[in-house]
């Protein structure tokens, strides 16, 4: 594969330790699948073979690749779907999203025959075949070796990108794959906005079904224990309200302290003046 060097190293460990907390999830009771499968993606026979979240670095360049804004530490959702004819590999895409904006798509797309270009421009062996494991591997391993290996997305300012996959070297970058990103136009960003929002309504029904389900199950076997749940969980609820009502205030306090010394240097420097 490419390996170009690169500069002294763009994440510092201890950003690329950063990995979110996996906390169990009520939704892992719930066969999720058909909610996934009205994904509008799959519609056009791909298929969802690979999935993560990882940090990603995010570089916003300002022209051309040379100057850039401050970089951010942001969690990206990547996907790889492919698209087969039988048991041949015919496409496949890299897919790049974030929780924190529906509006942040971002795509890589291509096929054996262009594949064959990309071959001669970066330099790289190996069949199209090979090219998916390897996309594949290296996720992987940005996965369970940030230390080592990490994902870097440079946007430029015409809403293109290129993603980067590192490997970090001592005191250098070495660059192993490097994919030309698209953004998402008006009508991909408005089926992929509908289908998350969707989602999460759904998911919101399953979980408030569950609920529901629960409460009438511990009501009929234990009505005692449900009236003590309902008593903690409100009294929980009217302790965070109050604490809210605190902070609130303490800020309130804080922000009319400031005003004052803002206020106090205008008067004075008008004294001078």
């Amino acid at each position: 594969m490419n390996q170009q060097s690169q500069t002294s190293s763009s994440i510092s460990n201890s950003e690329k330790s950063k990995t979110p907390n996996k906390a169990p999830s009520i939704l892992n009771q719930f066969d999720l699948n058909p909610i996934k499968q009205i994904d509008p993606i799959f519609q056009n026979g791909y298929k969802e073979t690979f999935s993560v979240r990882l940090q990603f670095l995010l570089k916003f360049l300002e022209r051309q690749g040379e100057e850039q804004s401050p970089s951010t530490i942001e969690l990206i959702n990547i996907r790889l779907l492919t698209k087969k004819q039988g048991q041949k590999l015919e496409k496949f895409t890299i897919e790049v999203t974030t929780d924190n904006d529906l509006f942040f798509y971002f795509f890589h797309t291509i096929d054996a025959e262009s594949y064959e270009v990309l071959k001669e421009t970066q330099q790289l062996d190996g069949t199209f075949q090979q090219y998916y494991s390897s996309t594949q591997q290296f996720l992987e391993k940005c996965k369970t070796d940030p230390l080592k290996y990490a994902c870097i997305l440079n946007i430029r300012p015409d809403t293109t990108a290129y993603l980067q996959v590192i490997q970090t070297l001592n005191y250098k970058d070495l660059e192993i794959l490097r994919y030309e990103m698209l953004a998402g136009d008006d009508d991909i960003v408005r089926q992929h906005v509908s289908f998350k929002y969707g989602q999460k309504r759904s998911y919101l029904h399953l979980v408030d079904g569950r609920i529901k389900d629960v409460n009438e199950l511990v009501k009929l076997k234990n009505p005692q224990l449900l009236l003590h749940i309902q008593k903690i969980l409100s009294s929980n609820q009217a302790n965070t309200i109050q604490q809210n009502g605190y902070q609130y205030a303490a800020n309130q306090k804080q922000q009319n302290q400031n005003q004052l010394q803002q206020s106090n240097v205008i008067d004075n420097y008008a004294v001078k003046q």
